[in-house]
């Protein structure tokens, strides 16, 4: 999680580069299928200082929907288009509504990007930045992100509020959720620091315990090893 590192990547991007994967991920236009939904913003990417900024959370914002729903993409290769209601079923077990899968984007990288990216993920949660949303059972690739809350009034960025992020998916053997944790000007008890590894990774992983004991999902941590 450096923020170094992210920029000096940036410099080597173009215009188009990042404007392509903004685009490819689906990451600033709503959905439009919640109420309250609202557009992304973007910096000016013809300016190399913006694209650089913009990798560490600076100039940009996007809601919590399209980030949860571009980790879904990467976690299966596929950008779908996000639903409340898969289907409906009636008490004599039929079908009366069942909503299509619609592929936005299919096959966004080559097998081998995606297959780096999974691991890259995965090594964050396990010895990275991420390691509070680690699990005994499941391997979970994800990403923790910690961004200074803009003051519209004072048109600054401040020193003292954050917003503490981590996103990700599992199992990656076999990925099946991915989900947002948001943490708004979070006040931690203990006095910790508000990153988003030590305030909302924890959450995620008690997300995937509920969710892997719902749905009785199959361990993976043993067959990954």
């Amino acid at each position: 999680s450096s923020n170094v590192c992210a920029m000096k990547v940036a410099s080597h991007l173009t215009r188009e580069d990042a404007e392509n994967v903004v685009n490819l991920f689906h990451l600033v236009k709503p959905y439009n299928i919640i109420p309250g939904e609202q557009a992304g913003i973007l910096p000016n990417f013809y300016y190399p200082i913006n694209r650089m900024f913009a990798t560490i959370g600076q100039g940009i914002a996007v809601n919590a929907l399209n980030l949860a729903n571009g980790y879904a993409a990467l976690a299966t290769d596929n950008l779908v288009k996000p639903h409340i209601i898969r289907k409906v079923v009636n008490p004599l077990g039929q079908v009366i509504y069942h909503e299509n899968v619609d592929i936005i984007n299919k096959d966004i990288y080559p097998k081998s990007t995606i297959d780096w990216l999974h691991y890259a993920l995965e090594q964050v949660v396990e010895q990275g930045t991420g390691t509070a949303a680690k699990s005994k059972h499941f391997t979970i690739a994800g990403k923790t992100g910690t961004s200074q809350i803009f003051n519209f009034k004072t048109g600054h960025y401040s020193w003292r509020k954050v917003v503490a992020v981590f996103a990700g998916f599992f199992p990656v053997s076999n990925p099946r959720f991915s989900a947002v944790i948001v943490a708004y000007d979070p006040h931690p008890k203990n006095g910790a620091l508000a990153w988003g590894g030590s305030v909302s990774a924890p959450y995620f992983r008690e997300l995937v315990d509920r969710i892997s004991f719902y749905y009785a999902i199959k361990p993976d941590k043993m067959a990954s090893k």
